[in-house]
């Protein structure tokens, strides 16, 4: 996370009087981030991984953290049912069910030797399910790492930006070109946030035309002004 977990938390305290409890992460890879949300108060985090053989990793690396409770979808997250070819990346954190393009020149210190299917689904249609899981789990914050196919997972969740009370800030990679083909950029998932009252408040661009954008949700957006 190039914007530190700990600043969104104090944002998210100042904007909404009360911290982040509740996390959807998406891209999970091995759950780098469980150490950051338990230490800042997080009790619930829900991880989706498409990449099935993290998942071992990411399992063991999230039970070492158990003053939060923890869900796995192992699932790509994305606006309808498929089966994708997610490419595989030398450094694992790159993998993407988007074709590389620029992201070859940018880093070209990673490669991508393979693809591995996986299968993907809308959040939306297993939310209700995770709510059993997880003790009616409502995020507070959306984090989404998923290498340019951050507004496919977005599109399949329209419900919960909509109507969830509880949803106030979405932490998401954002692209200034095409670094994967067709990724979504910074300006599209900006523009698709804007109607559910989702502004970015802070962003964070690298030299390698990809950086981290925070959107926070205006507090009369409820109200419908």
């Amino acid at each position: 996370m190039l914007i530190r977990f700990e600043v969104c938390q104090a944002v998210f305290s100042n904007l909404y009087g009360r911290g982040i409890k509740q996390v959807l992460h998406v891209g999970a890879h091995y759950g780098e981030e469980a150490s950051v949300y338990c230490a800042a108060g997080v009790n619930k985090v829900v991880w989706a991984e498409a990449n099935p053989a993290v998942i071992p990793s990411l399992s063991k690396n999230i039970s070492l953290h158990p003053s939060a409770r923890h869900l796995i979808v192992p699932f790509a997250l994305w606006n309808n049912r498929a089966e994708l070819d997610l490419n595989l990346a030398s450094n694992g954190q790159s993998s993407s069910a988007l074709d590389p393009m620029l992201h070859l020149i940018e880093h070209p210190d990673i490669t991508f030797n393979g693809k591995t299917r996986v299968r993907a689904l809308p959040f939306d249609e297993i939310f209700s399910l995770v709510r059993q899981e997880l003790d009616g789990f409502e995020p507070d914050l959306i984090n989404l790492d998923i290498q340019g196919a951050e507004l496919k997972a977005l599109e399949g969740m329209v419900n919960l930006l909509a109507n969830s009370q509880s949803l106030k800030m979405i932490y998401s990679e954002v692209n200034y070109d095409f670094l994967y083909k067709d990724n979504a950029l910074k300006t599209d998932i900006d523009s698709f946030l804007l109607p559910f009252g989702f502004h970015p408040i802070i962003s964070v661009a690298t030299e390698n035309k990809w950086g981290d954008s925070l959107y926070a949700r205006e507090a009369f957006y409820r109200l419908g002004y």
